[in-house]
């Protein structure tokens, strides 16, 4: 039920429901403290519990002089009384808005969505937010509730063909306020899923450091363990099973480094019609005889700046995936590229596009007429580890949106049960980028320098600087360590006959590894340096990555790779 009242039309009638005294002490100074002459003053109530808060509206309401807007500090300990509590309050004024403040919306909308009229009267404000965020909320909620209002009072006071003209004006107005409120809201899902992607990506980065540090210190001892036994050793396979299965764990841990999109490296000039043709040929020699692969190329197709192994592994996933979707039947799936310009408000529609301007893309698109996907599905194909197969990791599609996003681009998504599924990769056109030249190495034999090579080593890990100053001393070399920046400065400063190559962790504390790079340079401008890290080579400062003398190497690595980098960074300077 909903009353004809009346009510001051330059203040806003605002009750905070919340028993969290610092929180409504914010909002309520942020809304005292607005300029009033910019918008509407507020008049502010408060309510701890669900019941004096009903009470309060109920009362102000039954006198004539109802509440604008409740803004409502959700608990997730008491939510279900909560969302009772707020269909109650529409019951009683259908036209009351409500603006519900939450940290997880995802965690609450499934109850919230069951109050009916919820979508037209309450809106989400993510936790933490701005003054500016909240006044421009509250400001558009309250001008919506007053032409309801309005529209209700000349619907019951015109003459029958009266007044239609200004019902028609409010209509529209309330319809120009609602396209706002759902702009915005639209905007506010995709901050919010951009801010957990962000959030599962340090997350994702940090675990996969960590991961490949232990999985260093597991290869290296078991390659010692295989360099001391004999190599009629009956069981001699078991350490090559650890190797394999920690190699195997250390693929996993550069998925999830992939769905950061940090470790992408878009440089390469890249045809991509060239590729789909090398890609599809692939393909047709692999998937089930009962899929027909159509490929159209349109021409004249502008290159782009990529890494070709991540374009090439994401078409390949997609591929796979509209394969499976046809369930073993039989069924088209269409491969095609197309070069066209689009504008903002396009790339706003797609994911990870919101902050994506005007101009030429390249796309390349999967469709296929299989199970498509419900919009359950949609909204989670992105999260890492979701999946709907009955086997699988779940990782494809989260890896896809950050490798897109390193090369920043954005993704298309049309589909629909029963009817197929259409999956655009859209990348930016620009200039034809020439592939970065590795430093021309000296054609001096290095076998005898190598083997006597001075090496400082430098980690804050105790296993893995063991394990790999075991490692470097097996293979010939003499080796220093130090566990952290000051003490490897110390070592530097003091050694009779200096160091040939200095092998640093990037990630330390107090001093990392780009800091020390930088100290030692000082000492020794033309000191070789070898990077070790759990984190892929693009979270190294491109700076020092294309100076002299500089290499990486990512954990985990075998004896092999060690010394290959090893010979390839002193060579440098020999």
């Amino acid at each position: 039920m909903s009353k004809n009242i009346s009510s001051n039309n330059s203040v806003v009638q605002v009750l905070l429901l919340g028993d969290d005294a610092s929180f409504n002490q914010k909002v309520q100074g942020i809304f005292e403290n607005s300029d009033s002459n910019n918008g509407p003053s507020f008049n502010i109530e408060k309510a701890v519990a669900s019941k004096e808060a009903f009470e309060k509206i109920s009362s102000r309401f039954k006198n004539g002089n109802p509440l604008d807007l409740a803004l409502l500090n959700l608990s997730e300990d008491r939510i279900e009384e909560e969302a009772e509590m707020t269909g109650c309050l529409l019951e009683l004024d259908s036209s009351l808005q409500i603006i519900a403040c939450t940290e997880n919306p995802d965690s609450v909308w499934d109850i919230f969505n069951q109050i009916p009229t919820l979508s037209d009267n309450m809106v989400y404000l993510k936790k933490p937010f701005g003054k500016s965020e909240i006044l421009q909320l509250t400001q558009m909620l309250y001008r919506k509730r007053r032409l309801s209002q309005s529209e209700e009072s000349n619907a019951s006071t015109s003459e029958p063909g009266g007044g239609d003209s200004r019902i028609r004006e409010l209509e529209i107005e309330k319809d120009k306020i609602k396209d706002e409120l759902d702009k915005r809201l639209k905007m506010q899902d995709k901050l919010i899923v951009a801010q957990k992607l962000e959030s599962m990506g340090l997350m994702s980065k940090g675990i996969a450091h960590r991961f490949n540090n232990l999985l260093s210190v597991v290869i290296g001892n078991a390659e010692l363990l295989k360099e001391c036994v004999p190599r009629d050793f009956e069981d001699l396979d078991v350490i090559d099973k650890i190797i394999l299965a920690a190699k195997k764990g250390a693929e996993l841990s550069g998925q999830m480094a992939t769905f950061t999109g940090k470790d992408c490296n878009p440089v390469d000039p890249i045809d991509l019609n060239r590729l789909l043709k090398n890609v599809t040929k692939l393909l047709e020699a692999t998937v089930s005889k009962k899929a027909t692969i159509h490929l159209h190329c349109a021409e004249n197709l502008s290159k782009i700046s990529g890494d070709q192994l991540y374009i090439r592994q994401m078409i390949l996933n997609l591929v796979t995936n509209s394969f499976e979707a046809l369930d073993g039947q039989h069924g088209t799936i269409t491969v095609s590229t197309e070069q066209k310009h689009f504008h903002k408000e396009d790339l706003y529609k797609c994911y990870n596009g919101e902050n994506l301007l005007d101009h030429d893309y390249i796309s390349v698109t999967v469709k296929d007429l299989g199970c498509g996907m419900s919009k359950e599905v949609l909204d989670r194909i992105f999260d890492p580890f979701y999946t709907t197969k009955f086997e699988g990791r779940g990782l494809g599609l989260a890896a896809v949106q950050g490798i897109m996003k390193a090369h920043h681009g954005t993704i298309q998504i049309h589909s629909e049960e029963k009817k197929g599924t259409e999956f655009s990769l859209m990348f930016p056109v620009g200039k034809e980028i020439v592939p970065r030249k590795e430093p021309e190495s000296k054609t001096t034999p290095v076998e005898k320098w190598v083997k006597s090579a001075h090496i400082l080593l430098v980690d804050d890990e105790n296993e893995v600087r063991s394990t790999m100053a075991t490692l470097l001393k097996i293979v010939g070399f003499d080796v220093v360590e130090a566990s952290e920046g000051q003490q490897a400065i110390n070592l530097f400063r003091d050694s009779e006959h200096g160091f040939d190559i200095a092998l640093l962790d990037m990630v330390m504390p107090e001093m990392n590894g780009q800091e020390l790079f930088h100290a030692l340079r000082k000492i020794q401008p033309d000191l070789p340096v070898l990077f070790v890290s759990g984190f892929p080579e693009t979270e190294l400062d491109e700076k020092i990555r294309n100076q002299q003398g500089v290499r990486f190497l990512e954990k985990p690595y075998s004896i092999k790779d060690l010394r290959k980098k090893l010979q390839d960074t002193l060579r440098l300077f020999k």
